[in-house]
Formats: structure tokens, sequence, C-alpha cells
């Protein structure tokens, strides 16, 4: 049966058409770190089922607002020669539409991302122990005393870093190569 995506609207609209598609994340769907690589991109580990079972190319449907590192996600877990399709709330009608149960975390679905994505990355060896800031968030989770703990940080040789100012590749590559990670509880700890 055809299922129709489609925003109500008193104009006109084209209509996609696609043979087999899932979405993967809606228009109002989180912007959020921890949300998209929890509640989405463990999604995609359905889809690669069912086209290894089926045979079936999935076109993965996605908010024209997908966030950049959710599109990076999709390309370091090899989906990126996967047709995505950015959803302007234009009318869609799906042949096949596919909607992958909504995902636990768990060890198995996280395996599944780490055995996914190989970074080949290697900047970040000489870092033991680091500590994940968020005074650069625009909200939450801030230290109020962050002058103050900044000294003792360094006395112990703690780098201060930034997840913001990584590329996602270059996140998983960090918290795989030290050996101890201190944080704010938050979405930066996703990594």
């Amino acid at each position: 049966s055809e299922w129709d995506l489609y925003k109500k609207t008193t104009q006109p609209q084209s209509v996609t058409q696609l043979a087999t598609a899932a979405v993967i994340h809606r228009a109002s769907g989180s912007q959020n770190f921890y949300h998209w690589m929890i509640d989405h991109i463990l999604k995609l580990r359905a889809i690669e089922f069912y086209e290894k079972k089926t045979g079936d190319d999935v076109e993965l449907i996605v908010s024209e607002h997908i966030p950049g590192f959710a599109r990076e996600a999709i390309d370091l877990l090899g989906f990126g020669n996967h047709s995505i399709i950015e959803w302007k709330e234009n009318k869609i009608r799906v042949d096949k539409l596919i909607v992958p149960s909504w995902p636990d975390p768990t060890p198995g679905n996280l395996h599944w991302i780490e055995s996914k994505i190989r970074c080949e990355t290697n900047e970040f060896g000489d870092k033991e122990w680091v500590y994940i800031s968020r005074q650069n968030a625009s909200r939450g989770r801030k230290v109020a005393n962050f002058d103050e703990l900044t000294p003792i940080l360094n006395d112990f040789g703690v780098e201060v870093i930034y997840c913001e100012e990584y590329s996602l590749e270059e996140q998983i590559e960090l918290f795989r190569s030290v050996d101890g990670v201190i944080s704010p509880h938050g979405a930066g700890l996703t990594g």
C-alpha cells in the first residue's frame, strides 16, 4: 500500500514518488546530539537488516533541518551512499514505508555503532584525561566556578576540550584514545 507524507497546506504541492523509504528524522525531531545518536541513528541498524533480508534499497527521509553531526554520523556508519531526501514538508508518496521500531541503547545496538564507525585520525594519542567543557553551550550545564576549576585540572594534567570544536569523527577518536573523561552531565558524553 502507498503512504503519503505531507503537511496540510492550501498551496498546490508537487509529489515526490519513492519506492522504499524510511523516515529517520522528522521536522519536529530533535537537534540534540544525544537524542539524535540514541533515538534516530540506531534506526539505521534496522534499515540495514531490512535491506539485507529483502535486497531493497531504502531511501532515507530526513528533516531539511538535519544537524551537521547527524549527516556526518550517517556517512560514518556507511549510509552516505543511500539516497537521502531532505523533507521540506512537501508531499512524498512512498510505495513501501519502512518504520523501524524505536531502538533501545542496548549493548548490542551500541556495539553495532562502534563496529561500523572506524576512525582513521590519531591526533589525540598524547592525552590521558580530558575534561569536556560545557562553557560554550548556549544553555544549561555550565560550571559556575569554571575559572576556579581550570587550575586544578591543569595541576593534574587534565586537558579541557570543547566537543563543538571537533567533527564527530574527531570526537569519537578522542573518546577512544583517552584513559578517562571528566565532564558535567550532558550530551557531550554520548561520543
